[in-house]
């Protein structure tokens, strides 16, 4: 990775931290949703026991086998994005709201200096959650 910067210790850090299951999955997030911090329906197959019968008999007349619950990256995978950011030096002296504006611009640089994405990638992207 070419340093050039006084953060690219930084996006070294987070993307040893990453790991290649991390990248990969922000990596999904843009080519899939077209961001870095989409919300997407997962579907449970069988509804848990706790849902009323005219519940199920909704989604079941609805052809819809499941419920759905929204999985919402900026608060789940982001968390720990931050989370880790928290414990660099860089970033000791940002507080909750420095964190969550930057987040995703931190991804998305180290996703850019890794070499996984290209700049061209970066235009249409939608960057802030």
């Amino acid at each position: 990775m070419i340093i050039n910067s006084p953060f690219d210790r930084l996006f070294t850090a987070l993307a040893d931290w990453l790991d290649y299951d991390g990248l990969a999955f922000f990596l999904m997030c843009i080519d899939e949703y077209g961001t870095i911090a989409p919300v997407w329906t997962e579907w449970i197959e069988k509804p848990p026991e706790n849902v009323s019968r005219l519940t199920e008999a909704i989604l079941r007349a609805k052809g819809e086998w499941g419920i759905g619950i929204p999985h919402p990256v900026h608060f789940r995978e982001g968390m720990a994005v931050r989370n880790f950011l928290r414990t660099q030096p860089e970033c000791e002296d940002w507080d909750a709201h420095d964190l969550d504006d930057t987040w995703t611009f931190i991804v998305i640089t180290t996703l850019l200096k890794c070499g996984i994405i290209d700049i061209e990638d970066v235009n249409d992207m939608e960057i802030y959650p």
